[in-house]
């Protein structure tokens, strides 16, 4: 899995905590507020043998994430069959299953919309962090 932001991409990251057990990666991106800068796209806290990974975007910088699935190419979004066309859906919870037979959830904490962006792509329609 390939973590982003639409039509803008990390240009760098940073170790912003660490301890004995885990790491806290921040991805950054050029042009920050007022277009000076680097502005916070995207954070996550690395633990190993971790069973799930949470990011949290950073507020602003990232107005459409997404999601690429690197192995596979998705099957149905919340029980919508990918031959319908473009999926979508809106919640803080969304099933994704990949022809590969690998099932993922993706939990938000506000209410948002995806949609497929491509065979294995999904973008927060409008944005948002969560």
């Amino acid at each position: 899995v390939r973590l982003g932001c639409a039509g803008r991409a990390a240009s760098s990251y940073r170790i912003v905590a660490w301890d004995a057990l885990s790491v806290s990666v921040e991805w950054r991106a050029e042009g920050g507020e007022g277009g000076g800068g680097e502005a916070a796209l995207y954070r996550a806290p690395l633990v190993r043998g971790m069973p799930y990974a949470t990011v949290s975007y950073g507020s602003g910088a990232c107005r459409a994430p997404l999601v690429e699935f690197l192995h596979g190419s998705i099957l149905s979004l919340n029980g919508q069959a990918a031959a319908a066309g473009r999926l979508e859906a809106s919640g803080t919870r969304f099933e994704v299953r990949l022809d590969t037979g690998v099932r993922w959830l993706l939990y938000a904490s506000q209410p948002l919309s995806l949609a497929t962006s491509g065979a294995a792509t999904l973008e927060a329609a409008g944005g948002g962090g969560g």
